[in-house]
C-alpha cells in the first residue's frame, strides 16, 4: 500500500500538483493550525523562566499531522484529538511493521504485524473514521447532493477521479490516501526535527531569518513563503547535512540491465544512489562537512565554489542533491511538502527563542540504511513576548 496504484492511474501528480497551485489559500488556516500545535505541546509544561522542555521529534510529528489533516481530511478532522493522535501514530507504525517482517519468515509476518501495531489499532481507527466521509462524498458526487462549494481536500480530489467500476472503490481510496500519508508525515517531521537542531547549533542565523521574515510580510498580515530564501537555503542545507537516507532511488532490475559504463545488473538485483555520500562529497560541495546555511543562496560569486549548485532552491531536483528522487519520479509532493515545513518553522523562529538543553548532543541513531532522530531528543522554547519583558526588566 505504497500509492503505487494512484500512480498507475496517473492521479497522484495530478492531485498533488492541484493541491500545490492552491497552497496560497490554505496558508492562513495551515498558519493557525500550526500555532495550534505548538500552543498545545507547551500547554500545562512547567516553565523555567519562561522556558519549556519539548520533545523535538514528538512535536514536529504533531505538527506536520496537524497541518497535514487540514489539507488531507478536512477541517473537522483537525479537531479530533483521537484521530490525530492515530495520524501521528499511524506512519510510527508502518516503519516499525516493516522493519519487523524483515527479520521474521513470511508465515509469521501476519502475526509480527499485529504485534508491533498493536492490532493495527492507529489504521483501523482511521480507516474508521474516514470510510464514511469518502462514502458520503462518493453519493454526493453521484447524486449531485453537493452542497455549496465542494471541498478542495486531497480526498475530494481522489472522489472526483478514482475509476467508478473499482471494486471496494471506497476501502481502496481511504488506503491509498493512508499510503501518501505515511510519506506526508514522516519524512517532513525529520527535516523539522533537523532544522531546529541546527537553528539551536547556529544561533548566528536566527536574527537573520527573523529579518527577513519580518520583510516579508504582507501587507494583510501573512508570510510570503514563497520569498523566504535564507530559509529555503538553511532548509536545503540541513537536509545536506542530515541524510535521513544513505541511500536512495533505489530501482530494481525487472531485466538485466547495463549502463553506458558497462556496468551490468543482472535481473532480480537492485541499483541504489548512495545519497548520504553524494551530500558529503566534498568534490560536489565546498567543505563539504561544515554547515552554510547561506549555500544555496542566489550569488554569483559563490557559483563557482559549488560546481553551479549554488543557485538552487531546497525542491530542485539533481544528480547531487537526490533528496527528492530524480526525473518522472521525482516526489510529486515536494513542494507541498517544503511549503508546511516552512509555515511550520515560521511561526516558531518568528514567535519563539529556542536553544538545546543539556541532555547529550547525540540526537539520531542508524538502523540499516536509514538515519533516525533519537525520540528522546528535546530542546527548550520559550515565547519572545517573555524574553523581552525580561530584558527589559533587568
Amino acid at each position: 500500500m505504497n500509492g503505487i496504484e494512484l500512480n498507475r492511474l496517473g492521479l497522484q501528480h495530478r492531485i498533488l500538483r492541484s493541491l500545490t497551485l492552491r497552497l496560497p489559500s490554505y496558508q492562513d488556516p495551515l498558519t493557525t493550525l500550526a500555532r495550534q500545535a505548538l500552543t498545545n505541546e507547551l500547554k500545562g509544561k512547567q516553565l523555567d523562566q519562561g522556558w519549556v522542555t519539548l520533545s523535538i521529534f514528538s512535536y514536529a510529528q504533531k505538527a506536520v499531522a496537524k497541518t497535514n489533516t487540514y489539507t488531507f481530511y478536512g477541517e473537522q478532522f483537525t479537531r479530533d484529538a483521537a484521530f490525530l493522535d492515530a495520524a501521528v501514530q499511524y506512519p510510527q507504525d508502518v516503519f516499525v511493521a516493516a522493519e519487523a517482517l524483515r527479520c521474521v519468515p513470511s508465515f509469521f509476518a501476519p502475526v509480527m504485524s499485529s504485534i508491533v501495531t498493536r492490532n493495527h489499532r492507529a489504521s483501523k481507527h482511521l480507516i474508521s473514521k474516514l470510510l464514511p466521509v469518502i462514502e458520503e462524498r462518493i453519493a454526493a458526487e453521484e447524486h449531485g447532493n453537493t452542497k455549496g462549494e465542494a471541498p478542495h481536500d486531497y480526498i475530494q480530489h481522489i472522489v472526483k477521479l478514482y475509476p467508478d467500476k473499482t471494486a471496494g472503490r471506497a476501502l481502496r481510496m481511504v488506503q491509498q490516501t493512508l499510503a501518501l500519508w505515511f510519506a506526508g508525515v514522516h519524512q517532513p517531521a525529520m527535516t523539522i526535527f533537523y532544522a531546529l537542531v541546527d537553528l539551536c547549533t547556529h544561533p548566528e542565523y536566527i536574527e537573520r531569518l527573523r529579518k527577513e521574515i519580518d520583510d516579508s510580510v504582507h501587507s494583510i498580515g501573512s508570510v510570503d513563503v514563497n520569498s523566504l530564501l535564507l530559509l529555503d537555503s538553511f532548509l536545503k542545507e540541513s537536509a545536506r547535512m542530515n541524510a535521513s537516507e544513505s541511500i536512495s532511488l533505489r530501482r530494481k532490475a525487472l531485466v538485466p540491465y547495463h549502463f553506458k559504463d558497462g556496468t551490468s545488473v543482472p535481473l532480480g538485483d537492485w541499483a541504489c544512489v548512495p545519497q548520504r555520500a553524494i551530500m558529503r562529497d566534498p568534490s560536489i560541495y565546498a567543505n563539504a562537512d561544515v554547515f552554510d546555511g547561506t549555500r544555496f543562496m542566489k550569488n554569483a560569486a559563490r557559483q563557482s565554489k559549488t560546481n553551479g549548485v549554488a543557485q538552487s532552491k531546497f525542491t530542485d531536483t539533481s544528480p547531487f542533491y537526490p533528496l527528492w528522487g530524480l526525473g518522472k519520479q521525482a516526489c510529486p509532493g515536494r513542494f507541498y511538502a517544503a511549503y508546511i515545513i516552512k509555515i511550520i518553522l515560521v511561526e516558531i523562529i518568528q514567535n519563539y527563542d529556542i536553544k538545546l538543553d543539556s541532555s547529550p548532543t547525540r540526537r539520531c541513531f542508524t538502523w540499516r540504511s536509514s538515519v533516525l532522530p533519537i525520540p528522546s531528543s528535546t530542546f527548550m522554547i520559550r515565547r519572545r513576548s517573555f524574553s523581552d519583558h525580561d530584558t527589559q526588566s533587568t
